[in-house]
C-alpha cells in the first residue's frame, strides 16, 4: 500500500511540474522587450512590447478582429493586464521594471510607464485595458483601468503597447515519458508481487 501511495504521489508531482511555469522575461541591455509564459487566466502568452502606432502593431488596427486574443473581451484584456503588473513590470535580478518604468520598451519617462493591450475598435478609435506602472519616489501604486485612443497615434514617451500571442502546447520532454514509462513499470511490478 506504502507503495502504490508512493506511485500515485510520484504521477502527481510530476504532473504539477511539468504544469508550472513561471514567466520569462526578455531583457537586453537592461531593456525589457517582453516576456514568456505569462499566464492569464490558466493561458500561457508571450508578449512583446513596442512604442509604435497602434496601426503597425495590430494589423492596420482598425477592426476589433486586429487585436488577437483579446479581441472584443475587455475582461480578458483587463486580465492580461494585471497579469503584467502581478508577473513582469516587477523588481527582480533581471532589472527593475517596477521602480523605474522607463526600462520598459517604449516607456521613456522615468516615473510612469502605462502598458496598453488593445481589445476593440469604438468609431474611430479604439479601447484598450491599461496596466500602469507608477513610480512616485518612495511607493508604487499599480492601477488598472480602460483607456482610448486613436489607431494611427504613436504612443506618447510614457507609454507602450503589448502585444499577446499565445503559447503552443509544450509536449512533455523524452525523460519525462521515460520517467513516467518506469513509474508505471514499477507500479505493474508492485502490484504482481502482492
Amino acid at each position: 500500500m506504502v507503495l502504490k501511495f508512493s506511485f500515485a504521489s510520484a504521477l502527481a508531482a510530476l504532473a504539477v511540474a511539468g504544469s508550472a511555469r513561471a514567466a520569462v522575461l526578455n531583457v537586453v541591455g537592461g531593456e525589457l522587450l517582453g516576456a514568456s509564459g505569462v499566464d492569464v487566466n490558466g493561458t500561457l502568452y508571450d508578449v512583446l512590447f513596442d512604442g509604435g502606432s497602434c496601426a503597425s502593431m495590430f494589423d492596420g488596427c482598425d477592426e476589433t478582429a486586429d487585436f488577437g486574443p483579446f479581441a472584443g473581451d475587455e475582461v480578458a484584456a483587463l486580465a492580461a493586464a494585471q497579469a503584467l503588473l502581478d508577473q513582469v513590470l516587477i523588481d527582480g535580478p533581471e532589472g527593475m521594471f517596477d521602480s523605474q518604468p522607463n526600462l520598459v520598451a517604449g516607456c521613456g519617462l522615468p516615473q510612469s510607464c502605462a502598458v496598453r493591450i488593445p481589445y476593440q475598435m469604438d468609431g474611430p478609435s479604439w479601447e484598450g485595458a491599461l496596466a500602469n506602472n507608477v513610480w512616485s519616489g518612495s511607493m508604487t501604486s499599480d492601477i488598472v483601468v480602460t483607456s482610448t485612443s486613436g489607431p494611427g497615434s504613436i504612443n506618447s514617451p510614457g507609454s507602450t503597447l503589448a502585444v499577446f500571442t499565445p503559447v503552443a502546447a509544450v509536449p512533455l520532454p523524452a525523460s519525462g515519458v521515460l520517467g513516467l514509462a518506469g513509474l508505471a513499470a514499477l507500479g505493474m511490478a508492485t502490484r504482481r508481487r502482492s
